[in-house]
């Protein structure tokens, strides 16, 4: 039997060769990212939290937000990407309200966001995957998004810049 390395894909459509394409779609699809929910058992890693307090952060200090991350594995396999959600707590004069758009927790309309990176990283229990997720306003009132991450035991790196105006939703 022979293996061929060639990747098989479907190059025309309707008798036009869209090979010469390719390449920007597949960027194009991996600068998505993917809003669903999602099963918690598909993490790797305990969740890292970063926080923002918007009754002392300034406007200016949105413009631009670096969060950096260090993930304990805590099983082998391939890192596809990160996920993101968020808690919002709503401070009244007697009493709390927190909204969690966490998969663990009841769905809002909100979901989870993930964002793949251009290349799976491999990483096996107990090793560290780390690195810097970098928000960067943009003039569409949203953000892109700069991701690098690194399997410190073996210096294999992966990363991605996301558009988070052009997700792409896999919500029923």
């Amino acid at each position: 039997m022979k293996v061929s390395s060639v990747e098989t894909y479907q190059q025309c459509f309707y008798g036009v060769n869209l090979s010469s394409l390719r390449n920007a779609a597949v960027d194009e699809y991996f600068r998505q990212p993917i809003v669903d929910t999602f099963d918690i058992r598909i993490l790797m890693a305990r969740t890292v939290k970063y926080t923002v307090n918007f009754t002392e952060t300034e406007e200016k200090d949105l413009h631009r937000v670096e969060i950096p991350f260090v993930f304990q594995m805590m099983q082998s396999g391939l890192i596809h990407g990160l996920a993101f959600w968020f808690d919002v707590a709503f401070v009244g004069s007697l009493v709390t309200v927190w909204l969690s758009t966490a998969p663990t927790e009841p769905l809002t309309h909100w979901y989870q966001v993930r964002c793949l990176l251009q290349t799976p990283l491999f990483a096996k229990e107990g090793e560290t995957l780390s690195g810097k997720v970098i928000f960067v306003a943009n003039k569409r009132q949203s953000y892109d998004i700069q991701i690098v991450a690194v399997v410190d035991e073996t210096g294999f790196k992966s990363g991605n810049v996301l558009d988070l105006k052009n997700p792409f939703f896999r919500y029923a």
